[in-house]
């Protein structure tokens, strides 16, 4: 037999290949295929999704790209047919193509380039896993599991979250109140050896009690150490795992509202019923703690939503409406309760209603200058997670917060994508409005999927992609967090435990329930439709108060909502049915367009993959863990020369970051003021500089380089020195012209240059800027005692000037 018509025979034969691609049949792959994608998806619940620009989370991405690699073999192999591009293909095309050209604009340019290409990265590994996720989810038994299981693992969050509020919040202020009263003895204790000439041991105690506040993300900036304390004292949301209360209300918003659609669609399982109410009382009660009110008011657009669905739909029958005002009642009971017992536990008080203005007018602030930062480059946009540094520019007198983002998904994608990425989110979010207006169906047409059509009841099974899918979203998340160096996270291993029992438990009491075949079964299926519309509509309303549209998490759950919506549309025609409809290669032209087809696709994601490992996974991985060494000789004394080597190797393991020269400089800057050595201040000068050459658009930049020079003026008195701490000042303040503190430092480098004109003119800003920001109540932008009185000496000379030239 020859070579040639072996070959043949093996393509002809495909199922008795040994090879592993072809040990799986379609329909058998299909299920540990959207199980695996399952558990990428939600695994980003159980991580910090604001660390995007830091690599945080940055990992998560060459898995899905290899993900999408693997899945391409298996399916060209296996002779099906090539993925469809589709509208919203082109939509998400257009927005995350965006988002790269300004990252490559930012990376050849100047600005924060590791950041840029991190959220870069971040939105391609969303668009890839979307993509993937919406060929592979049709089936409508499927949906429904994963609505459960993305219910049941949105109420172990909330769980966590309540636990953080009444527990985990207080002993957090007993630990710091410690802490802060044993760094006030240890700055006596050294503040008394200075004095005396000797090293004391207690500068190494207060350097490695610094060391636990940088662990605990605890600010070492005194303005920014105080706001810190009062959110810490003031209020106790829930954060979940991520970083923000926000961030977990957009997750929890979503979730309550399949909660309340598998309630709904379920209400005549009496089992279900219970396990449902439980699940919705938890959820909504830690929605409620976290104080978000974007996500208040988003739940409520959204409720009106489901209501106007309900009341509108011709599928219930006539009776059914009388059932409406009582639970309405119940609702608004439920509510009202839960509100009430937040007020008297203290989880809500009335500054969350009496400050809805301020935070509003907040906003109206955030959006004013953010439209003259889009107006300075509305083409590229800044490059993401660079919006800060262009918008501080433009930031309003009154404004509180140096915000990272707009707080508003449309002028967010403006800002940091330019207009391409603006039209590209703009067609994504008609698209899904196209959807919930499109006629919906309980069903799909099995017959001729060659599916079982679901059961009215949830059945839940232990061997569902739902079920294993999400439960090994903790694992891949734990094992991932050693991997990449990022440590042990027990939460991680503790909530999937939880998340596991509940789910057996859930699964045992499904088998006890009866569904009652009086209640309207097609009527109630439509409650979950409407519910997925809602949480979509609610996210986006969330996403127009609050920041997240950048953040895998919020991005993924604003998508999966559409997608999930999508199935038990009656268009459906568009999605491959099942693995026996599935389009085999056909013949001739289309054979060999869809043999070229699959390795194209299968080549560029395997491209992408080497890209990202070697401009983001490798660099970012090897900086942090020379950067982490580095910190750690820090702290021990006579271990500089370690922690500098450790940070040049961070420089030259990542040309794109800029935080190796960072830590140079602020290392040769300590070594100055313990030494003197002019070789310790040329240094730290040196290396603050190319810290102003990568960014020179961030304010921190230029105003450490001045406060270095100040330092060395205070000493000197040397007017060159303040001269050159001036005008590295100006360059911040050219950036920042609002900064009070800032304005004050610039204020006395002119002083000490013999400026006494602009001396005189800046400190006369700084004072009217602090008095703006006492009247407005930003308490941790207020100027000392002290210092005011210095710089009214200043401003004094001005008013003199003024008054002595006025003519007799």
């Amino acid at each position: 037999m020859s070579h040639k018509l072996r070959h043949n025979q093996k393509r002809k034969y495909a199922g008795d290949v040994s090879s592993p691609l072809y040990a799986l049949t379609p329909a058998a792959a299909r299920p540990l295929l959207l199980g695996w994608l399952i558990a990428l998806v939600v695994a980003r619940w159980w991580l910090p999704t604001e660390g995007s620009a830091e690599g945080l989370t940055l990992w998560l991405v060459p898995v899905v790209l290899l993900t999408a690699v693997t899945r391409g073999v298996w399916k060209w192999k296996n002779g099906i047919a090539a993925d469809r591009f589709e509208a919203m293909d082109a939509a998400l095309l257009l927005l995350i193509g965006a988002q790269v050209v300004s990252a490559l604009a930012v990376v050849f340019g100047v600005g924060n380039a590791r950041a840029a290409i991190n959220v870069a990265w971040e939105w391609i590994g969303c668009g890839v896993l979307i993509w993937m996720f919406r060929r592979e989810l049709h089936d409508i038994v499927a949906a429904r599991e994963l609505c459960f299981g993305i219910a049941l693992a949105a109420a172990v969050l909330a769980g966590y979250g309540l636990w953080q509020h009444f527990v985990w919040y207080p002993e957090m202020i007993r630990d710091y109140k410690k802490m802060a009263q044993q760094e006030r003895e240890l700055l006596e204790r050294v503040s008394q050896a200075t004095t005396a000439g000797v090293v004391d041991e207690a500068t190494r105690q207060l350097n490695q009690l610094r060391g636990e506040f940088a662990q605990q993300n605890i600010p070492s900036d005194p303005g920014a150490r105080l706001l810190w304390e009062q959110r810490l004292k003031n209020s106790r949301e829930p954060i979940g795992l991520f970083a923000l209360a926000n961030s977990l209300a957009g997750l929890l918003l979503v979730a309550m509202f399949l909660q309340v659609g598998l309630l709904e669609s379920l209400w005549g399982d009496r089992c279900w019923r219970g396990i449902l109410i439980g699940l919705v009382l938890v959820t909504g009660y830690c929605l409620l703690l976290t104080k978000s009110r974007t996500a208040h008011v988003a739940a409520m657009t959204g409720a009106a939503w489901w209501g106007w669905r309900w009341l509108a739909s011709r599928r219930l029958k006539s009776g059914s409406p009388k059932k409406l005002p009582m639970k309405l009642v119940a609702a608004a009971l439920i509510v009202g309760l839960g509100v009430t017992t937040a007020a008297v536990t203290g989880g809500l008080d009335s500054a969350v209603l009496s400050e809805a203005t301020k935070s509003l007018t907040y906003r109206l602030e955030y959006w004013q200058s953010t439209l003259a930062t889009i107006l300075e480059q509305p083409w590229l946009g800044t490059g993401p997670g660079n919006f800060r540094d262009h918008y501080l520019k433009h930031k309003l007198p009154a404004s509180s917060e140096e915000i990272a983002d707009p707080h508003n998904l449309v002028l967010d994608v403006w800002a940091n994508a330019g207009t391409i990425g603006l039209i590209g989110l703009l067609s994504c979010v008609a698209l899904m409005a196209m959807t919930w207006l499109r006629p919906t169906t309980e069903s799909v047409d099995y017959d001729s999927a060659r599916e079982p059509r679901p059961p009215r009841s949830l059945r839940i099974c232990l061997i569902s992609p739902a079920v294993w899918g999400t439960g090994l979203s903790f694992s891949i998340i734990g094992v991932g967090l050693e991997l990449f160096g990022f440590g042990t996270d027990e939460r991680v291993w503790v909530l999937g435990l939880f998340w596991w029992l509940l789910w057996i438990v859930a699964w045992l009491l499904s088998g006890l329930g009866e569904f009652s075949a009086s209640d309207d079964a097609e009527g109630s299926t439509m409650a979950l439709v409407w519910s997925l519309e809602a949480a979509n509509i609610g996210l986006l309303v969330h996403l127009l108060g609050a920041g997240g549209i950048a953040m895998p998490a919020i991005t993924q759950a604003l998508w999966l909502m559409w997608m999930l919506r999508r199935i038990w549309s009656g268009r459906d025609d568009d999605l491959e049915k099942s693995p026996s409809s599935a389009g085999l290669i056909g013949v001739g032209g289309e054979r060999r367009f869809m043999r070229f087809l699959w390795p194209v696709q299968v080549g560029f994601m395997a491209l992408m993959t080497v890209i990202c490992f070697f401009t983001a996974i490798q660099p970012e991985v090897l900086c942090r863990t020379h950067l982490a060494f580095g910190d750690s000789a820090m702290l021990r004394s006579g271990q500089s020369q370690t922690a500098r080597n450790e940070y040049l190797l961070a420089v030259y393991a990542d040309r794109w970051s800029v935080e190796p020269h960072e830590r140079l400089a602020e290392l040769s800057f300590r070594e100055w003021t313990g030494s003197r050595r002019e070789t310790d201040f040329d240094a730290a000068i040196r290396w603050q500089h190319q810290v102003a050459d990568q960014r020179p658009l961030a304010v921190q930049s230029w105003r450490r380089l001045g406060e270095f020079w100040l330092e060395r003026f205070e000493l000197s008195h040397d007017t060159a020195h303040a001269a050159l701490a001036a005008a590295a000042l100006q360059r911040g303040v050219e950036r920042y012209p609002h900064h009070s503190r800032m304005l004050a430092d610039l204020a006395i480098a002119y002083d000490g240059a013999e400026q006494v004109e602009p001396a005189s003119s800046v400190a006369a800003e700084s004072l009217r800027q602090d008095d703006l920001n006492r009247r407005l109540g930003h308490t941790d932008k207020l100027l000392h005692d002290g210092l005011r009185q210095r710089l009214t000496t200043m401003s004094a000379y001005r008013q003199k000037s003024a008054t002595s030239e006025k003519p007799n």
